[in-house]
Order: structure tokens, then sequence, then C-alpha cells
């Protein structure tokens, strides 16, 4: 029962990846809860507005011609990507690795204390951002993410702290041509958001 801010209460729930992924287990997480007003009630979950499909939008009482040329044009431009990516993906594997940076860390680092650094954000100011540059909220905290290691990384490469003046400064310390690869999970689901399971 740790009090925070935004919350009467702080659950943490630590679970091995095979019971199932985020939101199937975000869903049970949210089924097995009740609301505070009226302990009977299951809670309710938001109702998630679908983006309407940029084509469906665009080609909307358009002619045949032109729903032709853009659904070809778009079949090729997802062909060309998925070629660039398996190239990319199969030199990543074969022989392109990643740059030396203060983020990986020296042999036998698995024995060292870790340390864990958070922040608390608002939603509101995530879904004004979201809402202001029209993307999703995971794209505002991917972008968040890299400003995040872009900065520490470059206050590093300064030979400051993160938190001093000289990091906050527009001078850009980063040596050209680091190369950094990241995994970000992508949802193949139909049905997107948590499911009211109960």
């Amino acid at each position: 029962n740790v009090k925070t801010s935004d919350a009467e209460a702080v659950v943490v729930v630590r679970c091995h990846h095979s019971l199932g992924d985020g939101m199937s287990l975000m869903s049970l997480l949210v089924a097995s809860t009740r609301k505070t007003s009226d302990p009977e009630a299951f809670p309710t979950i938001p109702v998630i507005k679908r983006r309407e499909d940029f084509l469906s939008h665009n080609l909307r009482n358009k002619g045949r011609l032109l729903r032709l040329i853009f659904t070809i044009y778009y079949g090729v431009k997802l062909i060309w990507n998925t070629i660039v990516d398996l190239v990319q993906f199969s030199a990543t594997v074969l022989f392109l690795k990643d740059t030396k940076t203060p983020l990986e860390g020296s042999g036998g680092i698995q024995n060292n204390r870790k340390r864990l650094y958070h922040r608390t954000v608002s939603l509101d100011d995530i879904r004004l951002i979201k809402d202001a540059l029209n993307m999703t909220i995971n794209d505002v905290l991917l972008g968040v993410t890299q400003g995040a290691l872009s900065r520490y990384l470059n206050g590093r490469y300064a030979n400051t702290e993160v938190e001093s003046e000289a990091s906050t400064s527009n001078s850009n310390n980063l040596p050209g041509g680091i190369q950094l690869q990241a995994v970000v999970a992508v949802n193949l689901r139909q049905e997107i958001g948590i499911q009211p399971v109960a």
C-alpha cells in the first residue's frame, strides 16, 4: 500500500511472459479488480477510438482507378520496406555490431548493483502531445525515451553529469555514426487494447 500522488496504492505484478502477453495479462488484472464506489461492479474500460484508415478516409467516394493506383503504390511500398528490413536484419545478424557507448556495460557487469530511475508523467500531458502531433501514445513514449537516452549519451560524451548545465546546452557531443539497435514490440491482434474478460 504505497500511496502516490496519482493513486491510493500501487500494485506490482511479476510473472513469466509464457503466461500471456502484456494486454492479456492486463485484461486479467483488470478483471480481478472492482470499483471502489461499487465493490460488486467491474471497473469500466475506456473505449478506444479507432483511427480511420488512410485509404478509406482519402479514397472514400473516389473512382476505382484512383483506388487501384493507391493500392498498387502501397503494396509496392510494403514489399520494398519488407525487403529492406530483411536485408538489414540479415546484415545485423551476420556482421553489423552496435557502437561501443556508455550504455554498454563492461564484462562482469551482471554482478554489479542495479539502479532504477523512474519518472511519473501525466497521461494527460502525453495525450496532449499525441493529439497535437497526430501520433499514438507509444510514439510519444518512444520519442521521450529516445530523447532521454540521447541527452544521457550527450552528457556522458561531454564528461559531465546529465543533470549539469553543460548537458542541457545545445552543443552536440555525440560522435558521428553511432549505431544502436532496439526492439519495438508490435501488436498483431485485431482486438486492440484491454479487453473485458470478466
